[in-house]
């Protein structure tokens, strides 16, 4: 889900600059303070440097200063983030497996890998915003975590967030799977039929992913008289020694893996 957090470039640019006047920061100052976020994650140091480059460019837009000291800003060196897009062997297990019985979090993950939405957006996806006829859903709500407690806000991260989406046939046909009666309030829910919380969404992955693991190996996933998602230790190891599988990915990840396929589709 989304913590509030998107003035922190702002901030960060406030007080590098102090009272400084628009017309006296110079380029030096910008790529200085651009050193101070120098070694960190890829989408800090970008978001950064967009933040900066777009400060200046509305400056120059409303004629407060002539030239945009922004222009020639190089980009500091970064750390490589650890989200990815999904191999296309993971998609297509994914694909073909993502109603099993068993995996509870199936239709989850479809939404976010086809349609790109964040953890907290899908978490606050309504009936109401599915229109199964047209093949689009909207995004204008996001779940929010106030100290470990989900609230569900009308907005979403940002506002390019608010969108409208087309739906794939795949993702249309497996909300129309949905019992008529049953599409009201909330989405996507928890095993109990609750709306679901910052942790649970996080485990349904995280058991999902366990389960498509377990399948990939070959190994039974729906076992008697033992929980589902817990792991055969002696026997995974022995495996993990082998040429055991491995399968795991995070909600951003499938996020990634939309923005990828819509890069390739280009």
């Amino acid at each position: 889900a989304y913590i509030a957090c998107d003035d922190v470039p702002y901030n960060r640019l406030v007080n590098r600059l102090g009272t400084m006047r628009v017309v006296d920061v110079r380029e030096h100052h910008l790529q200085d303070a651009l050193g101070e976020v120098r070694g960190m994650s890829y989408s800090t140091v970008d978001k950064y440097m967009h933040a900066i480059k777009r400060v200046f460019y509305r400056a120059k837009k409303n004629k407060i200063i002539a030239d945009d000291p922004s222009e020639d800003l190089e980009m500091p060196t970064y750390t490589e983030g650890t989200h990815r897009a999904l191999e296309s062997w993971e998609i297509k297990l994914i694909l073909e497996n993502w109603d099993n019985p068993v995996a509870r979090s199936g239709l989850w993950v479809l939404i976010m890998m086809l349609c790109g939405l964040r953890r907290g957006e899908m978490m606050a996806l309504e009936w109401n915003a599915v229109d199964l006829d047209r093949r689009i859903l909207r995004v204008q709500q996001v779940a929010v975590v106030h100290k470990n407690k989900t609230v569900i806000e009308q907005r979403a991260k940002t506002d390019a967030g608010l969108r409208i989406l087309p739906m794939p046939r795949i993702l249309c046909d497996a909300l129309s799977k949905v019992p008529v009666q049953d599409r009201v309030g909330f989405v996507c829910l928890s095993a109990r039929g609750n709306p679901l919380s910052d942790s649970s969404s996080k485990r349904g992955i995280e058991q999902f992913c366990r389960i498509m693991e377990r399948l990939i190996n070959g190994e039974p996933i729906d076992q008697r008289g033992r929980r589902t998602d817990r792991e055969d230790t002696k026997k995974d190891q022995q495996l993990e020694a082998a040429d055991r599988i491995p399968f795991s990915f995070t909600a951003h990840d499938l996020r990634h893996t939309y923005a990828t396929a819509l890069y390739d589709a280009h």
